[in-house]
């Protein structure tokens, strides 16, 4: 009963039999209970007998009720109260939508877990913020190729700079598939959680997929577990801010870890581990355009989708400042929310003069990065160019007369704030 209680869904399945079942019927009362006072949803399977033999006791159905009936209406200590509760709720039941098993049960068990998925869909949902701008071509782009090849097992990347949307834009797919898959894992922010060690997220996995606890203790075993126990499975899962090739070799392997329909979505902002993963498509995540960067900041700022009049000018040099990058508009427009246009022009001047530490922070890998960088464009240059591009830092355009390298202005502050602070200390 505790766990009927517990219950988000509740699944009774009506047999010619099941009337003979005093534990069955109040199963069965204690289950309409809670859909009436809690809203638990149920699901009935009418397993070769008719809604209305249940419901009215007839039929086979009926003719198996009626003897336990009787036997019970013979002993002096039986309430027969109870009886008229169990005709009330199984009339209840079978006016309920459920399922008839008067056909292939393979299609009618596929029926009842993408049923009960849909149901389940928001418990398992990702959080994302409300106020998404412009994501919705991109969006489409991941799920038409997806949608093509519906049946294959695929390798999905999503690379860009930091801040750019990559993990929203990965959590909004998933959440769109996640009613298709049985087992689906979501593995957070890795570049940091790795240093828990390859186990832990390996432990992390095999426990969403199959509800074991801390079943390997060092990576090894954890490859040979998740590559030899989850061939049959047809897996979600999405590996969020990957930097290192070895953490997709020791969550996901290759295309033979899991069952084809298996969907492995993978963030990075270094697009060569994408190309040494051998994923099917890699997606490059652009910035946002002046209209939806427009509309992305007024939400933060405004709690609107345009900012009002008197602020129109100001928000248009803000949206300039940020050059695109969603995470340097949520946060600039978070920052000026509720402030009177005087802030707004103090705010604008330090902007320009130095990167707010917000966004810093987000864009920041390490320490070591940039003098890592320095050291490397000193000495050997062309390669440099090389690594700033894989790691998304800069994007080389080509004009009329020679290839011109890009740097997101953020990028560009955040370098010179660096320098700065060297100079400071």
């Amino acid at each position: 009963m505790a766990a009927i209680t517990n219950s988000k869904i509740s699944i009774p399945i009506f047999s010619v039999n099941y009337g003979r079942s005093s534990w069955c019927l109040d199963e069965l009362v204690q289950i309409m209970e809670c859909k009436n006072n809690n809203g638990q949803i149920v699901l009935p399977i009418f397993y070769k007998v008719k809604p209305a033999d249940v419901g009215h006791q007839i039929g086979s159905f009926g003719k198996e009720f009626h003897k336990r009936e009787k036997r019970l209406l013979k002993r002096s200590s039986f309430d027969p109260a109870i009886l008229e509760k169990w005709k009330q709720a199984l009339l209840e039941v079978s006016n309920l939508k459920g399922y008839e098993a008067d056909g292939s049960e393979v299609e009618l068990v596929k029926s009842v877990v993408r049923k009960v998925l849909n149901e389940l869909k928001k418990k398992f949902e990702l959080i994302i913020s409300k106020n998404l701008v412009g994501i919705d071509s991109h969006v489409k782009s991941v799920m038409e190729f997806l949608d093509d090849k519906s049946h294959a097992l695929l390798f999905v990347g999503i690379h860009g700079m930091g801040g750019i949307g990559k993990t929203t834009l990965a959590k909004t797919i998933y959440n769109k598939l996640s009613n298709q898959f049985e087992h689906r894992s979501f593995i957070a922010d890795i570049r940091e959680s790795w240093k828990r060690g390859a186990h832990d997220l390996q432990n992390q996995l095999i426990f969403d997929i199959s509800n074991e606890k801390n079943e390997v203790r060092n990576k090894d075993d954890g490859i040979n577990f998740i590559s030899s126990r989850f061939k049959d499975k047809k897996v979600l899962l999405l590996l969020d801010d990957v930097n290192e090739v070895d953490q997709v070799k020791c969550l996901a392997g290759n295309h033979d870890w899991f069952s084809l329909g298996s969907r492995i979505i993978i963030t990075t902002r270094n697009k060569r581990i994408l190309e040494e993963v051998g994923v099917d498509y890699p997606y490059d995540h652009q910035e946002m355009d002046k209209d939806q960067s427009l509309i992305l900041f007024s939400k933060h700022a405004f709690r609107r989708d345009s900012p009002p009049r008197e602020f129109k000018d100001l928000t248009h040099e803000v949206v300039s400042i940020a050059a695109g990058l969603p995470l340097s508009l949520e946060i600039f427009g978070s920052l000026l929310c509720g402030k009177e246009s005087k802030q707004w022009r103090e705010t604008i001047k330090k902007l320009k003069k130095v990167p707010n530490r917000q966004v810093q922070e987000k864009l920041r890998i390490n320490k070591t990065i940039p003098f890592y960088m320095w050291d490397v464009c000193d000495f050997f240059p062309g390669e440099g160019i090389e690594v700033l591009i894989f790691m998304s830092l800069i994007k080389v355009e080509s004009d009329e007369s020679d290839d011109m390298l890009r740097m997101h202005d953020q990028l560009r502050d955040l370098g010179r704030e660096i320098v700065r602070e060297g100079n400071s200390s």
